[in-house]
């Protein structure tokens, strides 16, 4: 069964612009679905994924696919048929989009924020194969990385058009100081954990 890479993440983070970028890869099939969102509640949903048609036949080949919510991924599937890389963004950006986009309060905001961080920690610490990476380090140094901690021998391009489409996105100070304290603690907090289980070839980046 070919391995699947998750990118595991929380709304409006900036991923896609990772996501299409590995799918551009020969070896990468991304199975996302426009207006579909993904979930892994279990071990049937690993083998769902891995069963879908794919561009490349080599059995080297990687499907891709991509998680924002806690509902849609389980702690409890199988991780060895995983690589996972959480996606994380700082917080000020985040919670504008959330809250713009979703018309919704920024408590909810920063809640979903959370507890995304928290899931992500829980699935890194269930990964035999996980790292993270910021929206803000995301660039040509921080793919190679990926490319090699995936194992891939051909160059991922980073699609920076689409990376400064998420960078010139929604900014406004519409957010309470107090959320904003509140998530910026929280990030740091996570991203120390996640810095601190990472392999090296990322702490610098991150």
């Amino acid at each position: 069964m070919k391995k699947i890479i998750l990118i595991n993440s929380h709304m409006y983070s900036g991923s896609e612009a990772l996501y299409f970028s590995l799918n551009s890869h020969p070896l990468i099939q991304g199975c996302k679905r426009a207006g579909k969102l993904s979930g892994y509640t279990s071990n049937l949903d690993l083998f769902n994924t891995a069963s879908k048609k794919h561009k490349s036949k080599l059995k080297k080949s990687f499907y891709l696919d991509e998680v924002s919510f806690n509902h849609l991924l389980s702690t409890k599937i199988d991780y060895t048929k995983l690589i996972v890389i959480n996606f994380l963004r700082r917080p000020k950006e985040t919670l504008e989009s959330i809250v713009h986009f979703k018309k919704v309060n920024p408590v909810f905001a920063l809640r979903h924020y959370q507890y995304r961080m928290n899931r992500m920690y829980q699935v890194l610490k269930k990964s035999n194969k996980c790292t993270f990476v910021t929206f803000e380090s995301l660039d040509d140094e921080s793919m190679e990385a990926i490319q090699n901690f995936i194992g891939l021998d051909r160059k991922v391009k980073l699609s920076k058009e689409m990376l400064s489409s998420f960078k010139s996105g929604f900014k406004k100070d519409t957010i309470p100081k107090e959320v904003i304290r509140t998530a910026e603690e929280r990030y740091e907090q996570y991203h120390f954990l996640f810095k601190d289980h990472s392999p090296e070839s990322f702490n610098s980046r991150n």
